[in-house]
């Protein structure tokens, strides 16, 4: 009689394991995948960010560093298959004279709506910020 008990306990066990399994794996696995791809996300930020700064610093003056940032960095993001969307970038030229510095700051969006479904949190912004000097020697137009 206690024989048969166990079995059916066991039986049990076993429905209980197959029935909350998914619930507990499939959720760990979207958020592995979002945490992936805010991770890529923001490895693709900061190269793009250090692009422009690099392109801001070389350029002969404030407009054209400006238009440099923009343009690396758009190339940069374009260039990968980036997770990265709508970058807005905003360069600094406050400093820009022969010996100074041009900051770059750049924001994107991660779209996470595909993979976290129950979660009110459907994009995540992230920024990131590059200063990169100017060359002491390098000739500037103000």
């Amino acid at each position: 009689m206690t024989r048969s008990r166990d079995r059916r306990r066991s039986g049990e066990a076993i429905i209980e394991l197959v029935l909350f399994t998914p619930l507990v794996v499939v959720p760990l696995i979207y958020v592995s995948v979002a945490v992936g791809r805010v991770a890529e996300a923001r490895s693709q930020l900061d190269s793009a960010t250090a692009a422009g700064a690099r392109a801001a610093s070389l350029a002969r003056s404030p407009v054209a560093a400006t238009t440099a940032a923009q343009n690396a960095v758009t190339a940069f993001l374009a260039g990968h298959e980036t997770t990265c969307g709508n970058p807005r970038v905003e360069t600094d030229t406050s400093d820009f004279r022969a010996g100074g510095v041009v900051a770059v700051t750049v924001r994107c969006d991660v779209d996470l709506a595909d993979v976290v479904q129950i979660s009110p949190v459907r994009t995540v912004t992230l920024d990131d910020r590059v200063v990169s000097p100017i060359d002491v020697y390098r000739q500037v137009t103000p």
